[in-house]
């Protein structure tokens, strides 16, 4: 079962079955015949989606994975996500009468590559980069770029353990109203640094 389990976690395979070739062992002890049978994933898979809304106008979204990347079980995922996409030509679409590049296109790029396999079988890792810039309609926008790194263990009672820790460096824009009413920031020196670019630092610990 344990074997069956680790099979799966490498994500290279749709089926995977261990067993017993013989239901009696054999008689001078030396041990078992085991029957292991796999159906092999496609090692490539692309994701599309598309969509309209309201605030956001137009928005697609990509996915792009690729299998034993490099080799040894790695998948390297790779996803870009626009947003926003005609919001000032596509008259369904609301207009953000107050400017300040809330009406520009959004985006999302997002690459990850995941180790199955660290130190033991019951450790894997993954390594993120992230750029973003999103705005919330009348409110904000948000630019940020920076990256994260996550070390999982899988404890016998299958009670995953992750460390991780991000950095990314990035500003929030929003006019002094709509920051002291939605962002509970009215302090204008709390407002002045919440437009500078500044570097957030974030250590993790889930269970």
């Amino acid at each position: 079962t344990e074997s069956q389990f680790e099979l799966y976690r490498l994500g290279l395979h749709d089926f995977v079955d261990v067993s017993l070739a013989d239901t009696v062992p054999p008689e001078d002890g030396s041990g078992a015949a085991i029957n292991v049978q796999v159906s092999e994933a496609p090692l490539q898979r692309v994701r599309v989606g598309g969509g309209g809304g309201t605030f956001d106008c137009l928005r697609t979204l990509t996915t792009w994975s690729v299998g034993n990347f490099l080799g040894g079980g790695r998948v390297l995922d790779v996803s870009a996500r626009l947003s926003k996409i005609g919001a000032t030509q596509i008259p369904a679409c609301e207009s953000d009468d107050r400017g300040s590049g809330r009406d520009d296109l959004n985006y999302s790029l997002t690459s990850s590559l995941r180790f199955p396999y660290i130190f033991s079988s019951r450790t894997s890792a993954t390594l993120t980069f992230v750029g973003e810039r999103r705005s919330e309609f009348n409110a904000y926008v948000r630019t940020s770029f920076g990256g994260s790194a996550s070390l999982t263990r899988h404890t016998s009672l299958n009670i995953p353990i992750t460390l991780s820790y991000s950095l990314s460096s990035g500003n929030t824009r929003a006019d002094a109203a709509t920051s002291c009413a939605i962002l509970n920031v009215c302090r204008p020196e709390d407002f002045n640094r919440l437009q500078q670019t500044r570097v957030q630092s974030t250590f993790g610990l889930t269970v």
